[in-house]
C-alpha cells in the first residue's frame, strides 16, 4: 500500500455525510442516521464539508435537480449514494467509504467536473436595471438612540 492510499485511508476513515431526506423518505434517513452514528461518522452541516451525499428516499424530478445542484458544491473527493430501502443503508455507506478511497477514479472524476456547476444553474439577473433606484431620501440621520436605556440589563458576572 503506498502512500497516497494510506492518507486516502486515514482521510476517510470517518467521512463527513450530507443527508438529504426526500419526501416520504424519514425511515430511510433513520436508517442512515444510525449507520452513520454506529460507524462513527460525522454528519456534515453544509455541501461544502461534505465528502459524501445521502439521498434517503426517491426525488421527484424539481428535487432531483436540487440535489443535483447540492452534489456540485461537494469538494472532491467525493462520493453520492441514494438510499430507496432502509436495509441497504449499510452497504451503501460500505460502497461510497470504498469509493472514496479509489484514487484513480477520483481523480478522473476531478478532470472530469466543470470547475463551475454552480453558475449555470443560478438565474441570470443580466435583465435586472438598478438605474432607476434612489436611495438618496434615506435619511437615518434624525434615529436617536438617546432614549434607549440599557441600564437594566444584567450581564451576570461579567466584568
Amino acid at each position: 500500500m503506498g502512500l497516497t492510499q494510506q492518507l486516502l485511508g486515514l482521510a476517510t476513515r470517518r467521512p463527513r455525510c450530507y443527508v438529504v431526506e426526500a419526501p416520504g423518505g424519514a425511515s430511510q434517513r433513520m436508517a442512515v442516521e444510525r449507520e452513520l452514528n454506529a460507524r462513527g461518522w460525522r454528519p456534515a452541516w453544509s455541501p461544502a464539508s461534505a465528502d459524501v451525499l445521502v439521498v434517503c428516499g426517491e426525488l421527484l424530478p424539481e428535487l432531483a435537480q436540487a440535489a443535483d445542484l447540492l452534489w456540485s458544491q461537494l469538494p472532491g473527493p467525493r462520493a453520492r449514494m441514494t438510499v430507496t430501502d432502509p436495509g441497504e443503508a449499510g452497504a451503501g455507506l460500505d460502497e461510497v467509504r470504498r469509493q472514496l478511497t479509489d484514487d484513480p477514479a477520483q481523480r478522473r472524476a476531478a478532470r472530469e467536473r466543470d470547475r463551475d456547476e454552480v453558475s449555470p444553474r443560478l438565474a441570470s439577473h443580466g435583465d435586472m436595471d438598478h438605474g432607476e433606484m434612489d436611495h438618496g431620501e434615506m435619511d437615518h440621520g434624525d434615529m436617536d438612540h438617546g432614549d434607549m436605556d440599557h441600564g437594566d440589563m444584567d450581564h451576570g458576572d461579567m466584568d
